[in-house]
């Protein structure tokens, strides 16, 4: 199977998600996939609304952008018109639709949602890789981040991000945080023996799979997310490759 055989593309057909529709083409165009194109139209209880009518301008739009595809070369496409929570739809059909990645548009910036609440959602909840493409995103693949924490999950993370990295030729940079084990005991970055054992797991990792460059920062407070992937060392990335989010009652 093509590391990229299915991509689904989720579209609001603001400018954000005709950010995402281009870099799925990108990816589409080089790895030979199949692009299936979303849209969910939100329901509004106690609002009425003429589904037939809103159906026939969605598949409108829908229509002209698979002509766009296929005019660059993308032999494979199709759309999709569903009603519903948005965020809800799309996770159900990357899920029976069985696809590799799931490309969305981040959303409007909320304060608890810094990529809108349906593109945040979708990254808790699907069991999918999610590529949230920001709004003027650059469309040329040249760095890639990959922040890794030894889990079955990190390690399928790592090897697209390589992939992607050789696919494209763009400089991949693997991240780890040494997070402070029983630090409320000992104090903060005095965790006995824990950081020493994830250097010496991460040198491994380096050496085996050869990235560009390895970065093993210590989180003096914690936070991996908050500490290090939004540092200097790794802005102007253009992908960031992570992992499958801990929820409850998900094991990575």
């Amino acid at each position: 199977m093509k590391l990229l055989e299915k991509i689904l593309v989720a579209t609001d057909f603001e400018r954000a998600s005709k950010d995402a529709f281009q870099m799925a083409f990108v990816l589409a165009k080089e790895f030979h996939s199949e692009i299936i194109l979303i849209h969910v139209v939100p329901e509004v209880r106690g609002y009425p609304m003429s589904r037939g009518k809103i159906r026939k301008k969605v598949i409108e739009k829908l229509k002209q952008m698979e002509i766009d595809l296929r005019k660059k070369g993308v032999s494979s496409v199709e759309t999709i018109v569903r009603f519903g929570i948005p965020f809800e739809r799309i996770i159900e059909h990357s899920e029976e639709l069985d696809v590799n990645l799931i490309v969305i548009g981040s959303g409007e910036k909320e304060k608890q949602f810094p990529l809108g609440t349906t593109a945040e959602r979708i990254i808790i909840y699907a069991n999918k890789p999610v590529l949230v493409v920001k709004r003027g995103s650059s469309q040329l693949i040249r760095k890639i981040l990959c922040p890794i924490d030894f889990s079955e999950t990190s390690e399928r993370a790592l090897k697209n991000a390589i992939h992607l990295s050789k696919t494209f030729q763009a400089h991949l940079i693997v991240l780890t945080v040494f997070e402070p084990l029983l630090s409320s005991y000992f104090g903060i970055g005095q965790t006995p023996g824990g950081a020493d054992r994830t250097r010496h797991r991460f040198v491994a990792v380096c050496t085996d799979r050869k990235p560009t460059d390895c970065y093993g920062d210590h989180g003096h407070d914690g936070l991996p997310s908050k500490n290090r992937v939004s540092g200097r060392a790794y802005r102007g990335t253009n992908q960031r490759v992570f992992t499958d989010p801990w929820r409850p009652g998900h094991k990575p």
